[in-house]
């Protein structure tokens, strides 16, 4: 396990710093996601409810547009009060191990493949996905680069804020599993909170959420980076936005769709497999690679 935390970030980590620095990215976000509704409003006259849901390609690709200002929160709380550069949340190095993101990145794509063709297998109704979403392929291509580009800017900035900003400053004040993993993972997975659209089953995609948060902080503890997280991170987004979504929900620029409903029991169930599959591959991917599945 190579070295997590600077010395300098040590000593930038007293919790002033820290309050300080969430009040700069809050308002740097508010601010910026008040003015892109003052524009949608103005210059996209029929954006609707639904469209909230990212249902189609324009309102999805605002949503995803909406984190970028938390990029621009991070660095300015970085700048001051912690006077360090943002690439201080990377590594100690300051440089992301691209190698380490392009290994997440192939793994999280393989995994969640083998996951949808278990999840049709086990739940059948193989009619519930419609292929082609998108009537002109042309279209999908079309977007395919850039959509990508804002997933990419999307995960990371969950990244550099949770594994990131939150995960290295608790831990750089000694903050134990509880502070550094539990806490910030459960405030991503409250992110995903979706009543609306998965009823009952919201609070197991929380859960599913907040222990992959978990678990994208020990990964990153481990390889004291961020890369091998980020590229698990994008790539599941990749696959769940552009390849296969749910109909009605961050479906706009789905290349195909599935019509289970996620309020259905079964996705219910579906949610809490996935949950024990992925923590079965982190322990014993952890317990060989460290002899251990808890970093210290």
């Amino acid at each position: 396990m190579t070295d997590f935390i600077s010395i300098r970030m040590r000593e930038k980590s007293q919790i002033w710093r820290i309050i300080v620095g969430l009040m700069i990215i809050g308002v740097i976000y508010i601010g910026a996601g008040l003015a892109i509704g003052v524009a949608v409003a103005t210059f996209v006259p029929d954006f609707s409810a639904n469209d909230l849901l990212g249902t189609r390609p324009l309102s999805l690709m605002i949503m995803l547009a909406t984190f970028i200002p938390v990029w621009f929160g991070v660095r300015f709380a970085m700048f001051w009060p912690m006077r360090q550069p943002i690439q201080a949340l990377y590594t100690v190095t300051q440089r992301i191990n691209w190698r380490d993101f392009g290994i997440g990145l192939s793994l999280s794509l393989i995994a969640v493949s083998i996951f949808e063709i278990a999840s049709v297998l086990l739940l059948g109704t193989p009619q519930g996905y419609s292929a082609q979403f998108i009537a002109d392929p042309a279209t999908w291509l079309m977007l395919l680069i850039p959509a990508s580009v804002l997933i990419l800017f999307q995960a990371g900035a969950e990244e550099v804020l949770f594994r990131g900003y939150f995960l290295r400053l608790i831990w750089a004040r000694g903050g134990r599993y509880w502070w550094a993993f539990f806490v910030p993972s459960f405030i991503f997975g409250l992110g995903h909170f979706a009543p609306d659209q998965f009823g009952s089953n919201a609070w197991f995609y929380v859960a599913n959420t907040t222990v992959t948060g978990m678990i994208l902080c020990a990964i990153t503890v481990f390889r004291g980076n961020i890369g091998a997280a980020f590229g698990l991170h994008w790539g599941i987004n990749l696959f769940g936005i552009l390849i296969l979504s749910n109909d009605g929900y961050l479906s706009g620029l789905a290349l195909f769709l599935n019509s289970f409903d996620p309020a259905d029991p079964q996705m219910g169930w579906a949610m809490v497999i996935m949950t024990l599959i992925e923590v079965v591959i982190y322990v014993v991917w952890a317990h060989r690679t460290y002899g251990k599945i808890v970093p210290t």
